[in-house]
């Protein structure tokens, strides 16, 4: 068996609630953020002293524009 094999072969579990395509709890490049997520992280921005941003090179605008909002 070869890694391409084994690729072909790889099949993404259901969910077990709807059946639909299982995921993680992130935001994939491409994908919007969800709306109560986006509202949140302001909220909660409003109380930062600081922000630290990880996981991310910054080159996609819906993490850089927090930035902005902090007034770094």
């Amino acid at each position: 068996s070869t890694f391409q094999d084994e690729v072909r072969s790889f099949v993404v579990p259901p969910c077990p609630s709807c059946g639909g395509t299982l995921k993680p709890y992130v935001v994939f490049f491409g994908d919007h953020v969800p709306v109560k997520r986006v509202q949140s992280l302001k909220d909660q921005l409003k109380s930062c002293d600081a922000m630290l941003t990880l996981g991310t090179s910054l080159q996609v605008y819906s993490a850089y524009r927090y930035l902005f909002r902090q007034k770094i």
